[in-house]
């Protein structure tokens, strides 16, 4: 299980240098306390990529993040906590001689939090942006350090700074609502354009390009002097599986990011031809974090984005509209595939849709032969999606654990089932009209049906786990069929009735496709439909073992899962529950607890699908408390 240990750091960013022959690459995760990562603290660290080799340089550490390229590239301005708060600094192009800038002391706890830095053209002073808890600040610094002073307080909560007018005096700010002009020296600030967007550019020629969604389709406008935007491409555009990732505007390229299936891709749409070519590199899938890259990956005439295989965690790609994407770095130690359990794609039918899933098989020095103990695991959302990446099937964060599972002994089937992203809006709409849990179970069913009849999985050896949402369902098919020889529920809410009352919206609610054309106050004028969208509704039901885990982040009424567990043991059902308290719903699952997880796991299959003795950690049905 350790071997996975070099793979915990996720790409977050990329910024390419001017020249595109360097980027810097931030990497991190979340794995640190909620107390820190809400105070934007995330033990980031920034490597130099340069052409031509391979394995990224040790850049700056501390929690270093937004980096800044001067306009020669000769120095590099960055965040970092190398003296024991979030400050500006800035290195060589090299990460040599890096010094600290600003000795500042906000008042908010996460003031940096979204920080974008900016140098001005004569490369002797920055401007960056901090919160102010219901707006921007927007300050302006020397790069010596000296008297740092506040050149605007925007009341927008967002804001991107997209560069300098040719005049080099008035720095152009997108506020998503509007492009401000903001004089550095007296703070004055101008209008330059009125026109909703959601992102806008600033070309080296002084032009302004700016992108809106509406009505599902992408525009893309040019402003003219008179700050009216041209709206003149359009091209058709799902907000559900579509973001923007960045935009070339010397080669009107738009570059999008598509969710297809349990792939994500990168697409170039070439504007004056209305072209869109397929980016991505054969066999990848386009990292989740690049749909949160706060500036665009472009720098001449080359994307910089980063994608996964099946068998290798995310590396850094370099491509061109009319070249093939070129990997640019080997970050991570190569695990060759015949070393890894083997995973495929398949497919099966249930109530008339085609259902997508990941089957990964048992090492053959623990499972001979099929069929084989067999478990299923159900993603979160319910509008998310699993994905054939190796952050998928070896994540340990509360999630599939899948390669631990397979190397343990078990194949392990990861089904996209109806609701997930990726295959349409009418394929998400399933979960509406009541529907939230019963059509999802019938596609894992007929999934598993599949697996039986091709004589892979042992129906008698069936064992199903879920994360949040996954949760819910896992524990709901459990209540609905006694095919499962046991199950695992993390970080779910399963008493959807009770968590309505506490936060004063049902969950079926708060998505379209959810929903449906049900009434959402329906469910208080007829309590009997709750049967329809909870599983502790169906307690009565469940016989069959259960492994509950949560996090700090489900310790609250109408989340947690002590409830559960207490009518579990009530009726004679054999449960237990872990609690990590410094972790939450997304993250805090530091090294101890991953690895905690996947082995609880590992045992806890074993012991219900193998028949073995569960380990002395399981001597307490409450662990963690």
């Amino acid at each position: 299980m350790e071997r996975f240990a070099p793979y915990t750091e996720n790409i977050l960013r990329i910024d390419p240098a001017h020249h595109a022959k360097a980027a810097l690459i931030t990497t991190g995760n979340l794995d640190n306390a909620y107390q820190e990562y809400r105070r934007d603290i995330q033990r980031r660290t920034l490597w130099l990529c340069q052409h031509g080799q391979c394995e990224p340089r040790f850049f700056a550490g501390d929690d270093a993040h937004a980096p800044a390229w001067a306009p020669s590239d000769r120095w590099v301005a960055y965040l970092c906590r190398a003296s024991g708060t979030t400050q500006l600094w800035v290195a060589q192009s090299d990460g040599t001689q890096p010094r600290q800038v600003t000795a500042w002391m906000p008042d908010e706890d996460n003031a940096f939090q979204g920080a974008l830095i900016l140098w001005t053209p004569d490369e002797r002073s920055m401007v960056f942006t901090s919160s102010t808890g219901d707006g921007i600040r927007i300050t302006g610094v020397a790069v010596s350090g000296r008297d740092p002073f506040v050149v605007a307080e925007l009341p927008s909560p967002q804001g991107h700074l997209l560069g300098w007018d040719l005049d080099a005096t008035r720095c152009l700010v997108s506020t998503r609502t509007s492009i401000v002009s903001l004089a550095v020296k007296s703070g004055t600030c101008e209008t330059r354009c009125a026109e909703q967007h959601d992102h806008a550019w600033l070309d080296h020629a002084g032009d302004l390009w700016l992108t809106r969604i509406m009505d599902h389709e992408l525009h893309v406008g040019l402003v003219a002097d008179a700050g009216i935007c041209a709206w003149q491409w359009t091209l058709p555009f799902d907000t559900v599986v579509d973001n923007i990732y960045a935009f070339d505007a010397q080669r009107r390229v738009v570059y999008l990011l598509r969710h297809a299936g349990m792939m994500r891709q990168l697409l170039a749409w070439h504007l004056p031809t209305g072209v869109v070519r397929d980016c991505t590199p054969p066999d990848t899938v386009v990292a989740a974090e690049c749909e949160r890259v706060p500036s665009p990956a472009i720098y001449s005439n080359a994307c910089w984005f980063f994608a996964s295989t099946s068998v290798h965690a995310a590396e850094v790609y370099r491509v061109t509209p009319d070249s093939v994407p070129m990997r640019m770095t080997s970050r991570v130690p190569q695990i060759q595939p015949a070393t890894l359990p083997e995973s495929r794609r398949i497919t099966w039918q249930s109530a008339g849709w085609e259902i997508e899933g990941i089957l990964v098989l048992p090492t053959t020095q623990q499972e001979a032969a099929p069929p084989y103990p067999t478990v299923v695991y159900l993603h979160g959302g319910p509008e998310l999606e699993v994905q054939y990446a190796f952050e998928t099937l070896a994540n340990r964060r509360g999630q599939s654990a899948a390669y631990d599972l397979a190397a343990a002994g078990f194949a392990v089937l990861l089904p996209n089932v109806r609701g997930s992203r990726g295959y349409g809006r009418a394929f998400m709409a399933e979960l509406g009209d009541y529907h939230l849990f019963d059509q999802p179970f019938a596609d894992v069913m007929a999934g598993v049906d599949t697996l039986v009849a091709s004589g892979i999985a042992d129906p008698a050896r069936l064992g199903i786990y879920g994360f949040s949402y996954g949760a819910e369902l896992a524990l709901w098919a459990i209540g609905h069929t006694s095919r499962f020889a046991g199950a695992v529920g993390i970080c779910g809410r399963y008493d959807q009735e009770h968590l309505a009352r506490c936060s004063g919206a049902p969950f079926h609610t708060l998505n379209a496709t959810r929903l449906g054309a049900a009434d959402p106050q329906e469910v208080w004028q007829k309590p009997e439909l709750w049967q329809h969208l909870s599983p502790m509704h169906h307690i009565d039901k469940i016989q069959t073992p259960v492994l509950l885990v949560e996090t700090a982040a489900e310790r609250r009424p109408g989340t947690e899962a002590q409830p559960l567990l207490s009518a579990l043991l009530q009726q004679g059902v054999e449960s237990h529950l872990r609690y990590y308290p410094e972790a939450f719903h997304g993250g805090g699952w530091h090294l101890g607890y991953q690895e905690d997880y996947s082995r609880r796991l590992v045992a806890w299959f074993r012991h219900i699908l193998l028949g073995e003795a569960l380990p002395a950690r399981f001597s307490v049905q409450q662990e963690g408390m």
